[in-house]
């Protein structure tokens, strides 16, 4: 996922630089159809996160573990 954009959408605040490459649509809508629902999330504030990670080339790093949703409050 690294130089890739959730959308593939220029940037705003970065006009003369090239629109990165965009995931693959049906994928993207699928994780944040389950996130949204699986969460009870917002999907606007789910797509703000996943663009903000995506734009900054956040990765996890191999020492966190990975989040159990059952542990999660409903």
């Amino acid at each position: 996922m690294k130089g890739k954009s959730l959308f593939g959408r220029k940037c705003n605040a970065k006009k003369e630089q090239e629109a990165k490459e965009g995931l693959d649509p049906v994928r993207v809508k699928a994780v944040i159809g389950y996130t949204v629902s699986s969460l009870n999330a917002d999907p606007v504030r789910v797509k703000t996160s996943l663009s903000t990670m995506l734009a900054r080339e956040v990765a996890p790093k191999q020492s966190q573990e990975p989040l159990e949703v059952e542990h999660l409050p409903k």
